[in-house]
């Protein structure tokens, strides 16, 4: 027996050639319009997605600092209640020597450790980016304001620990870093405040 014979309508008859074409018509479409999801996902991913690393990039910041900042009703009342943030600003200290003395592959080894490394320190709904040739950021939501002291004890810990390394040919790495926090709809200030506070850091040393 063919498909088409063993494919009844509720009633109990069966169908017919038109509307068996028409039937698979809307399967194709149907099968076209997953594939085409599919592909967009992949694409979109692409778009905000650091080849290198594999972490986000800054077009991904960008549509997530301009979404948080709204002004609207609809995100006015979104941020009643409000939710924190704690961002993690990271620079590898000497990077361009990393590259004119031992190559841009072993510089690129170096990306691909600290990007690593950062992984290892957050939790799964923490967001990690690649903002510049040798610039990370970390931000660090969180809901309940009493928390953030304990967060940021724990972030600076966690960075003190891996924040000297070392790559393949004995390389040693290393990096500044600075943190700020306050609330997500004030985002660009708060990256700004942890920029000004790894370079701060950064001349300490």
């Amino acid at each position: 027996m063919c498909i088409r014979d063993s494919i009844n309508r509720t009633s109990g008859g069966l169908f017919t050639e038109m509307e068996h074409l028409i039937l698979k018509t809307i399967a194709d479409f149907t099968g076209i319009a997953f594939a085409n999801a599919s592909l967009y996902e992949q694409a979109l991913h692409m778009g905000n997605t650091d080849p290198l690393t594999g972490v986000n990039n800054r077009a991904r910041l960008n549509e997530i600092i301009a979404e948080s900042e709204k002004t609207d009703d609809m995100h006015r009342r979104r941020f009643d209640k409000e939710s924190y943030l704690v961002a993690v600003m990271v620079d590898i200290d000497n990077f361009k020597d990393i590259n004119d003395t031992h190559s841009h592959r072993e510089g690129d080894r170096v990306l691909k450790k600290t990007a690593s490394l950062l992984r290892s320190c957050v939790r799964g709904d923490d967001t990690i980016f690649r903002i510049g040739g040798d610039e990370f950021l970390v931000l660090l939501n969180e809901a309940v304001k009493d928390n953030l002291d304990r967060i940021v004890a724990r972030v600076k810990e966690d960075m003190e620990k891996i924040s000297r390394f070392t790559v393949e040919k004995d390389i040693k790495v290393g990096f500044s870093y600075g943190v700020a926090t306050g609330p997500l709809h004030k985002i660009s200030e708060i990256i700004h405040q942890a920029d000004m506070a790894m370079y701060k850091k950064k001349r300490a040393e």
